[in-house]
């Protein structure tokens, strides 16, 4: 009898989750029994954008093609022509029927499975495997041997940033044949907890991180180490020059599993140790540059689809990477819907919470502010809520949040804090209920963030 995990674990997820994968589901099935003899039905490419941001991160979905009969290959999960046909169509049919039920308007709770009797469509899902116990989490030493890891890792990347290692290497190194294929920032080390190292390359042409493992010779296969070995993941955390990142949901189709491994710190604290390391590191100040203090005026501008800040007032500037104009962070990462061609910054997933300031400092300079204008565009879905404020000394005021350009007196003050908190939203989804600068990726005109300052000597 073909395995039906991967349904139990899809139909955990939230209903407007369920019908979108779903969906997908079923157009990988139905492509195989309307053409059973067509190669290019039975491969799905892992690092097709549709696969790894719609897919891969939902629980239970590759689990499905997994139950349906797919491996996974080099670069591709395949449906063998030895997976029998019967078991596709038997999953596809128990998808359908839930997806068919849901949208009548009733969605359920997976019910049992009665082997000994002949189940009706409603009743071919089978049980949802029960929520294990929460993991009894390590004791307050282990956890700050934990952070201790984390901290000497991110500081142990900035090495390769020292001249003289960097000319050492450089000597060894190709360098004519490699200059006009690098670009700034694309590396970052990956590291699964305990015993492996690779690294992951930033595609400029998809807009995402890709998996390399030298050792491996494979790129862009992120299921290698979880179903290719075996492997009993627990935390996967990428460190690089800028930023440590928690990014095991990438690597992984089987989240519950992982999480009955994480058992080194509560979630919410490694959040927080993520995000105070990354602060840490970050903490960028606009102060007026030599252009803009001979003209006493501010002009930052950020378009989401660049993923670029233009700052006008400096000879148009350009300013490339959302976080690199940014005063501190709390749980925000740059979302990019390939499906949709949509791009916005959002909570990272899982986390109930989000907060991002910009800061602006002109008192050191012999400024104060004379009047600032402010465009800051959010977007809320659901029960989502984003409180944007303005706040100079002891002054405060808070932001609609629409696409207009607002005039705010901060006659006398010398530094200015833009702050955003995005909190609320429902389900697993609730991180994608409270958006900032959503955007067409198409869209390079418009800019949904953008800061006027003017000024005057103190």
């Amino acid at each position: 009898m073909a395995s039906l995990s991967g349904i139990s674990e899809l139909c955990e997820n939230p209903n407007d989750v369920f019908l979108d994968v779903s969906k997908l589901l079923l157009t990988y099935a139905d492509n195989i029994l309307r053409n059973p003899e067509e190669e290019k039905f039975r491969s799905i490419r892992i690092g097709n954008p549709t696969f790894s941001t719609r897919l891969l991160p939902i629980r239970g979905a590759v689990r499905c093609l997994f139950d349906m009969g797919f491996e996974e290959g080099e670069t591709h999960l395949v449906f063998p022509k030895t997976s029998s046909v019967e078991q596709l169509r038997h999953i596809r049919e128990l998808i359908a029927a839930e997806r068919d039920h849901r949208l009548q308007g009733s969605p359920s709770s997976p019910p049992v499975v009665n082997q000994n009797t002949n189940p009706t469509l409603s009743q071919t899902v089978p049980n949802a495997t029960p929520s294990p116990p929460a993991p009894e989490v390590q004791q307050p030493q282990s956890i700050m041997s934990f952070l201790s890891t984390l901290q000497s890792n991110f500081e142990h990347v900035l090495i390769y940033e020292n001249p003289d290692v960097q000319e050492k290497a450089l000597s060894c190194i190709p360098l004519l044949q490699l200059q006009d294929k690098v670009q700034e920032n694309l590396l970052e080390a990956t590291t699964e907890d305990p015993d492996h190292v690779w690294t992951e390359v930033y595609s400029t042409s998809q807009s995402r991180w890709l998996h390399c493992d030298p050792c491996e010779n494979v790129c862009d296969k992120p299921l290698l180490y979880e179903i290719g070995w075996g492997k009993k993941l627990s935390y996967i955390i990428a460190f690089s020059k800028d930023e440590v990142v928690d990014v095991t949901w990438r690597y992984s189709c089987k989240h519950q599993e992982v999480l009955t491994r994480r058992t080194k710190a509560p979630e919410s604290w490694l959040r927080k140790s993520l995000n105070e390391l990354n602060s840490v590191s970050k903490a960028f100040v606009f102060t007026p540059s030599e252009e803009e203090s001979k003209h006493k005026l501010f002009h930052l501008q950020y378009n989401t689809a660049k993923d670029c800040y233009i700052r006008v007032s400096n000879n148009k500037e350009q300013i490339n990477g959302w976080d690199n104009g940014v005063w501190s962070l709390e749980s925000v990462f740059r979302k990019t819907e390939m499906d949709w061609k949509m791009a916005y910054l959002a909570r990272i997933e899982k986390s109930s919470s989000a907060r991002i300031c910009w800061k602006f400092d002109c008192g050191g300079f012999g400024f104060k502010i004379k009047n600032v204008s402010v465009r800051a565009n959010s977007q809320t879905f659901h029960s989502g809520k984003v409180t944007w404020s303005l706040r100079a000394n002891d002054q405060s005021v808070h932001l609609d949040g629409d696409t207009q350009l607002h005039e705010y007196d901060f006659t006398g003050a010398t530094d200015l804090v833009l702050e955003a908190e995005l909190t609320g939203g429902e389900g697993d989804s609730a991180w994608q209920h409270t958006q900032l600068f959503r955007q067409s990726l198409t869209d390079e005109r418009f800019y949904p963030l953008e800061i006027i300052i003017t000024m005057e000597s103190a």
